[in-house]
């Protein structure tokens, strides 16, 4: 039996011989004051010290981790609250067009150039094209044609006009984003009107069709030429289209 427990057991023996025999309760002040003399309170008052230091103080640990990570969630909150929101992603910024009308226009053009526009240019001239690796845009126009429209149909055409062939040439402008077709009449003579069946799906996927080979292309435009049905079948084909 240690001190604690002895002491433990002459208290608990003070309360029942007062409670059972109405013994006086012992005097401990003088006691006590001899044994603060003694140093005993100094030396009870050192030992307390060391088993605090020795004493782990997981709390005080726990405490600071847990304001830590309050601070770094309102830091990170209020970071957030002063960012602008994400809009959506923008498509870059569109080349202003280099108009050509012949083929010393077209040679002249520098090899970086991103967007042309061609008045009555032919099937040679969209070839001297392929040499624009970066090509994004291409807009060829027959101005007669377009003046003139769809009612009247002249003899001998109405000028210098790209055919389907350029259509193949057209696939190779791997980069392409924009094509528009106004008023290229000479297309019509590789588009058979009034057909149906194999023959015409065969020619649609040799012509139009072919742009499906472009990965980038988002807008296509053809106007003022007559372009049959048959052939517009194959534009579902063409998955990155946008508008049309």
């Amino acid at each position: 039996m240690n001190e604690r427990e002895r002491a433990e057991d002459r208290r608990l023996d003070w309360g029942l011989a007062e409670a059972q025999r109405g013994d006086p309760a012992p005097e401990l002040t003088s006691a006590v004051q001899q044994r603060r003399r003694r140093g005993d309170g100094r030396e009870l008052l050192d030992e307390f010290t060391r088993d605090a230091v020795r004493a782990p103080q997981p709390a005080r640990w726990l405490a600071a981790a847990g304001m830590l990570l309050g601070l770094g969630v309102v830091v990170g909150v209020a970071w957030l609250r002063r960012q602008p929101p994400a809009g959506p992603a923008q498509d870059p910024p569109a080349a202003k067009p280099v108009t050509v009308d012949s083929r010393a226009d077209i040679d002249a053009l520098p090899a970086s150039t991103r967007a042309v526009l061609g008045n009555n240019l032919d099937d040679g001239d969209v070839q001297a094209l392929l040499r624009l690796r970066d090509l994004e845009s291409l807009e060829l126009r027959n101005p007669a044609a377009i003046v003139t429209g769809l009612g009247l149909k002249m003899a001998g055409g109405l000028g210098r006009s790209i055919t389907t062939r350029s259509l193949l040439a057209f696939a190779q402008m791997t980069k392409l984003r924009r094509l528009q077709l106004h008023g290229t009449q000479g297309l019509e003579a590789g588009w058979p009107m009034g057909g149906s069946g194999p023959g015409p799906e065969a020619i649609a996927a040799a012509t139009l069709g072919q742009l499906e080979r472009l990965p980038l292309l988002e807008e296509l435009a053809l106007t003022h030429l007559d372009t049959p049905d048959y052939v517009l079948a194959v534009l579902p084909q063409l998955r990155s289209l946008r508008r049309l």
